[in-house]
């Protein structure tokens, strides 16, 4: 993690304009091809939900604006960022957030979130939540959705991006995910969500590298 100097910052301007506004975030949904993606996982027999998540990981990580966060006194930069996402118990129908260090290993990965789904009992670990080099993630997969927002406390500052996904469609041989990005203004402008956008649909002729 490094510590920004903010007033040598090329974004000092547009961060000290949005980060006391009352609602800084923005909210971009769109669709996102992710047709090899799909195939690959169903080739290869992955958990749909978790293969996903770890690869949008590896592409969040690539786009540096996602990684710049505040801690009341200093701006800083995470080197690497981690999920931290919803699990549903489908018998009672209600969720955990449980959160995942990143690796770069898939199989890891997945022993890893078995892990921490099975020993959380709680619907949150509140010691993981205080990290800030973190990226929220939820889907919801039943419905294809145009439009989502995400709760968040007014009252600190909270810049962790939220993303989410919902039901995908297949239209015309292609397979599209509704997609969502929550973020600060403070740190993310409308050019790093489509840099995302870019990075996720372009780096799927890396998947055999990616999941291992």
């Amino acid at each position: 993690m490094d510590v920004v100097d903010i007033d040598t910052w090329k974004r000092k301007e547009h961060f000290m304009f949005f980060k006391d506004m009352d609602s800084p975030f923005f909210n971009l949904c769109f669709d996102l091809d992710i047709t090899p993606l799909y195939q690959h996982i169903k080739q290869h027999k992955l958990p749909f939900y978790h293969a996903l998540i770890y690869y949008v990981m590896d592409c969040v990580n690539r786009v540096e604006a996602f990684k710049y966060r505040y801690d009341s006194e200093n701006v800083v930069k995470h080197d690497v960022l981690h999920p931290s996402f919803t699990v549903l118990n489908s018998e009672d129908e209600l969720f955990k957030i449980i959160t995942v260090l990143n690796t770069n290993n898939f199989q890891q990965f997945l022993c890893d979130c078995r892990e921490r789904t099975t020993s959380q009992n709680s619907m949150i670990d509140t010691e993981l939540q205080k990290r800030s080099d973190l990226i929220y993630i939820t889907s919801i997969p039943w419905i294809s959705f145009t439009s989502i927002s995400h709760p968040i406390k007014l009252e600190k500052f909270d810049a962790v991006p939220r993303i989410a996904w919902g039901k995908y469609k297949k239209e015309q041989n292609k397979v599209l995910l509704p997609f969502s990005v929550q973020a600060h203004h403070a740190f993310i402008d409308g050019i790093h969500i489509s840099k995302l956008k870019d990075v996720i649909e372009q780096n799927m002729d890396n998947l055999d590298h990616i999941f291992g």
